[in-house]
């Protein structure tokens, strides 16, 4: 599985709607709907069968946000 998005893509971040509140939500409500620019990915499998990505996000100068590929959306 090859990553949704690419470093220099710029993307939104999308609300999470949990029915059970946690910590993972709960921490990007502040960044909700703000848009920034992918500037690095990497990939993490916790079994052979499994690749997930995380991605950095970067908002204006100096503010940065590592996310999850279903916590941002392409624009």
């Amino acid at each position: 599985m090859d990553a949704a998005f690419k470093i220099g893509q710029r993307v939104r971040i999308k609300r999470i709607d949990n029915k059970n509140p946690s910590l993972r939500g709960s921490s990007l409500e502040r960044y909700w709907g703000q848009t920034g620019q992918v500037s690095n990915y990497y990939s993490i499998s916790p079994r052979l069968d499994q690749t997930f990505y995380i991605y950095t996000v970067a908002f204006g100068k100096d503010q940065k946000v590592v996310l999850y590929e279903d916590e941002i959306e392409k624009l």
